[in-house]
């Protein structure tokens, strides 16, 4: 996959600002993380195959010396045919749109029971809600909308429910 070089910056993920970020080499829980900051820090949802997938963790000042690209302009694609009610069960991994704001179902991998629950890309009022659906294929691109280029993607087979 090429991506146009006015498409990424070089960074480290102790730097890097909101979005996708590619570490220059695999660290043991993958090179893929989804970074997001909110009102209790920056988090690190990470995104490829393995034990850690789909989970989130603060970034910690160590993290810094793992270097990579951040993906500019980076923006969500979903699969409108995937589509479903996230009342009737979500996985891990799926996106659920609540209102406007974007959410991926993770664990919090800081704690060992590992409850699923939706973590919100942008802020969000935590009173707030209002209509859901949710969607198991999406994937973040760059580029022209006539032309992107998929830097990132799930697709999940649908919940048994």
């Amino acid at each position: 996959m090429f991506v146009p070089f006015d498409q990424i910056t070089a960074t480290s993920l102790g730097t890097t600002r909101n979005g996708l970020f590619r570490a220059s080499k695999p660290t043991p829980a993958g090179a893929n993380m989804l970074v997001v900051t909110d009102q209790d820090g920056r988090f690190a949802v990470l995104l490829d195959d393995g034990p850690q997938r789909f989970r989130f963790y603060p970034i910690e000042q160590s993290w810094g010396r793992i270097t990579g690209a951040t993906f500019l302009s980076a923006r969500l694609e979903v699969d409108h045919a995937s589509s479903f009610d996230p009342e009737r069960g979500e996985a891990l991994g799926d996106l659920v749109i609540v209102g406007a704001v974007p959410a991926i179902v993770v664990t919090n991998g800081s704690n060992s029971w590992g409850d699923p629950m939706r973590f919100f890309l942008a802020p969000h009022e935590a009173k707030g809600g209002g209509p859901a659906v949710g969607f198991h294929h999406w994937r973040y691109v760059v580029g022209p909308e006539t032309a992107p280029i998929v830097v990132w993607e799930h697709a999940a087979e649908p919940a048994e429910g």
